[in-house]
């Protein structure tokens, strides 16, 4: 593998996304996406402009044009070593217990790598190459690769904790009424959530079943019945898809006096499902459903989250401003 083009494309993607973000940002706060890569919290927003922007003319010089200088690599570097700073945070809020995963390796620490190989070809100080096909090559599996790298390390993690509420996502309900395997491990997982005594209420959001039985009248009987009662439910039934869900709770929010929620659904949707939460400004807190089978159209799941985080990202920024 030729590490310089794999390089120079992910130089061209991260500069790119940083510039994205830093531009919604001065715009609106909930354009702001880059924690998913580089998390600033605890430093002054202009630093983290600051940084953000020079790291991302610094990676579009290289992977553009290969052109390194001191100062890139300055700037390359303290991003480096902020992504190796959330890999300590990840693993401090793992080890006493704020978070929980499947799969111990943050998307931070994926980062870092990626941050190392440019900080490395960088001080390489590599002349200009033909590679431009391949680095675009590289720079488009980037685009693929960034929402399944999120759904193998953010959507396994567990940030349940206290909250107002839990919105459950709906799944397939049979023409008979009868929930699927996903939807039951949804519901369930919320259930034991309320039972835990993290939220006092669930919401069940989803659309028309197959049949005439509402898929959230199916997740709110199959609730009853494994024991949370009747009154602690409300059902959300315009929730047709991601966006209207978030947006409808955004409402509940408000006319409720909700702070924050946990929000229930598989791996695969859930960088999405925190995407389109934090372009309405909302506090969630996402939390993997747990399932004892595993999904046979996994990949297939996964090959449309990833067009649909890019449709979401886009979409629902512009629609945020």
């Amino acid at each position: 593998m030729k590490l310089n083009p794999m390089a120079r494309g992910w130089a061209i993607f991260l500069g790119l996304y940083f510039l994205a973000n830093v531009a919604g940002a001065m715009w609106r706060a909930q354009l702001d996406s880059a924690e998913w890569v580089l998390n600033f919290a605890g430093l002054p927003m202009a630093l983290e402009r600051v940084v953000m922007t020079g790291s991302a003319v610094a990676l579009l010089g290289f992977g553009l044009a290969s052109k390194s200088s001191r100062l890139a690599a300055a700037m390359v570097a303290l991003a480096l070593g902020i992504s190796i700073l959330n890999v300590v945070q990840f693993y401090r809020l793992l080890w006493v217990g704020w978070i929980s995963t499947s799969f111990p390796v943050p998307l931070s620490l994926f980062i870092g790598g990626l941050l190392g190989l440019i900080l490395y070809r960088l001080l390489k100080r590599t002349e200009a190459d033909s590679g431009y096909g391949l680095a675009f090559l590289n720079f488009a599996c980037a685009l693929a690769l960034f929402p399944m790298a999120q759904m193998l390390f953010f959507g396994t993690t567990d940030y349940s904790r206290k909250a107002d509420a839990i919105v459950v996502f709906g799944a397939r309900t049979y023409a008979d009424g009868r929930p699927s395997d996903a939807l039951k491990d949804r519901v369930r997982t919320a259930c034991d959530l309320y039972k835990a005594g993290l939220a006092p209420t669930i919401v069940m959001s989803g659309g028309p079943g197959e049949g005439a039985i509402h898929e959230t009248e199916a997740m709110r009987n199959y609730a009853i019945l494994k024991g949370v009662p009747a009154r602690d439910i409300v059902l959300d039934k315009t929730g047709l898809n991601t966006a209207a869900t978030m947006h409808n709770m955004d409402e509940l929010a408000r006319s409720r006096g909700w702070h924050r929620m946990l929000a229930v659904s598989h791996g695969y949707h859930l960088p999405r499902v925190k995407l389109a939460s934090q372009r309405h400004g909302l506090t969630v807190f996402t939390v993997p459903a747990r399932s004892p089978q595993f999904l046979a159209k996994l990949p297939f799941f996964m090959a449309r989250e990833t067009a649909g985080w890019w449709v979401y990202f886009f979409r629902e920024g512009v629609r945020a401003s």
